[in-house]
């Protein structure tokens, strides 16, 4: 019913009005839609409290609006987390209570605030630290909502709530180490393409975890002959992925679902042979097949399974191109750390490079391995070396741009 009268707005003659009458016609289009937000609202918080969705199977309502909806996971949970703080609750005894943000919810209701509007009042209510918020907490929601009818939901949060933390905690020190404890959590927001974007706040103890991190993995690797060209931001980008790649081929992790920690891509077998078209990652995610092979190359816990176009599994690799513990402290022994000439990487910064690529049938052993650097590991194909071994001696053969006669060189530092 509700549909059927505002379709009836889609029927207006747009052209028969003038100026001033399309002007009023959008803002009274604008405010119904605030309104329906707010009755959405309504609705979803009466939902929870019925639980409506666990009583039909989903774990929880945001997974029954999604279903119900057609919405994705994320503005369902963020529809459910509004209703809670605006929509309507009651008492374990029943009775009916105000909403956790009244102001806000009688704004919502006027049609005066959109939705966006009451996410930065809830979330500049919800940062303040809890002696101030436990005092001001109905003086600050009042303010951002009055604000809110003037300015629109970024300047309310990037001036005008910003402004207001500042008076209220100008140093920002009164926030205690268990509210930031309660507070701490990261988002993934993954595109199309597999790559993200990451926010979150962390903990004082996971923050000095990471920076110790790129402490340790994020220095220049440069030498004489291949300088480091990444900028700060690229190294510490590489040494989150090494520290990471490092811990999902440990034995730290714990299974999931009784199988190791891997990543898993899959593909196609024409794909893989033509070196084209996409691979599909255990999360989802597609990525060219040549990004996938150089992931294969890689020193990752990896297998990928190639499927014919019946999706019937065609092959498999084998999780066993893995270098082991044993392995590597043989490598650890022998190359004394990156064999790349001139670099000074210890072992302990190093991963174990197939001088034969696993993929084209080179064996998981010490007479086809050597230790690189996460950088020399990713870069050398690209600036033109390539290792080959000498008597079971890895040595590395320079690009003719750098010796036209292309002689062997080994890393002097480590013999």
């Amino acid at each position: 019913m509700a549909g059927q009268d505002l379709s009836a707005l889609l029927s207006v003659d747009l052209d028969a009005l003038d100026d001033a009458a399309l002007v009023q016609h959008a803002t009274a289009l604008e405010t119904a839609s605030r309104l329906v937000e707010a009755a959405q609202l309504r609705v979803d918080a009466q939902l929870t409290v019925r639980g409506v969705g666990p009583d039909r199977g989903y774990k929880t309502t945001a997974a029954f609006l999604r279903d119900l909806h057609r919405i994705s996971p994320a503005a369902a949970r963020g529809r459910t987390r509004a209703a809670e703080a605006v929509g309507p609750r009651r008492a374990l005894t029943g009775e009916p209570l105000e909403p956790i943000y009244p102001t806000v919810a009688a704004a919502q209701a006027a049609g005066e605030i959109a939705a966006a509007h009451a996410r930065v009042v809830a979330r500049t209510v919800e940062s303040l630290p809890a002696e101030v918020r436990a005092q001001h907490d109905r003086s600050v929601e009042a303010l951002l909502v009055d604000k809110a009818k003037q300015f629109d939901p970024d300047t309310l949060s990037r001036v005008v709530a910003r402004r207001v933390l500042d008076t209220l905690d100008p140093d920002g020190t009164l926030q205690t180490v268990e509210e930031r404890h309660t507070r701490r959590g990261h988002d993934i927001h993954v595109r199309p393409d597999g790559s993200s974007h990451v926010e979150g706040d962390l903990t004082a103890e996971c923050t000095e975890l990471l920076l110790t991190l790129r402490d340790s993995l994020g220095r220049p690797a440069s030498t004489s002959d291949a300088p480091d060209t990444r900028t700060h931001r690229q190294r510490c980008h590489d040494a989150l992925l090494t520290g990471l790649a490092r811990l999902v081929r440990s034995e730290w992790l714990p299974d999931i679902a009784g199988v190791k920690a891997t990543i898993v891509l899959t593909m196609s077998a024409e794909d893989y042979a033509a070196g084209t078209g996409y691979a599909t990652t255990g999360h989802g995610r597609r990525i060219p097949v040549q990004e996938a092979k150089r992931w294969a190359t890689a020193d990752h816990d990896l297998i990928a399974v190639l499927l014919n176009r019946t999706k019937r599994i065609e092959a498999y690799s084998d999780r066993h191109r893995i270098f082991n513990r044993n392995q590597r402290l043989a490598l650890w022994a022998r190359d004394r750390g990156c064999t790349f000439p001139g670099c000074s990487a210890p072992p302990g910064w190093t991963e174990v490079h197939h001088v034969i690529e696993a993929q084209a049938g080179g064996p998981t052993s010490t007479d086809n391995g050597v230790l690189l650097c996460d950088w020399h590991h990713d870069h050398h194909s690209r600036i033109g070396w390539r290792c080959e071994f000498r008597d079971g001696t890895p040595y590395w053969i320079p690009p003719s741009w750098l010796d036209s006669e292309q002689r062997p060189r080994r890393n002097e530092l480590n013999l």
